[in-house]
């Protein structure tokens, strides 16, 4: 096997526009509501979303692209996001790793 920089292989990272993704996470989506039961103790109840709300993503930044901004749109995994934050970790002649989140809204994606 041949390694060679810039080469993308398979692995178990989302896919994150404009990014060689190398590790993330996803958050829970739902939301958890509190009510008093019939004896009044407190309950709730967990209502699944089917879309997670927050991202957050580390990877190398592609060779052109600029560092995305607040509120800028970008494509996790085909589903629309808004960037929350953005930042560069580091960088050096070849390439810039960045780390960021984003979040997911209903009237986005439809």
């Amino acid at each position: 096997m041949t390694n060679k920089a810039g080469t993308e292989f398979a692995t178990g990272v989302f896919t994150v526009d404009d990014c060689i993704a190398q590790s993330g996470t996803k958050g829970a989506a739902g939301e958890l509501k509190p009510y008093r039961n019939e004896s009044g103790a407190i309950c709730s109840i967990y209502k699944q979303d089917t879309k997670d709300k927050t991202v957050q993503y580390e990877g190398l930044l592609k060779s052109g692209v600029s560092l995305p901004k607040k509120g800028d749109e970008i494509e996790i995994d085909s589903v629309t996001y808004r960037v929350e934050t953005a930042e560069i970790v580091y960088q050096n002649d070849d390439v810039q790793k960045i780390r960021g989140t984003a979040r997911y809204y209903d009237d986005i994606d439809g």
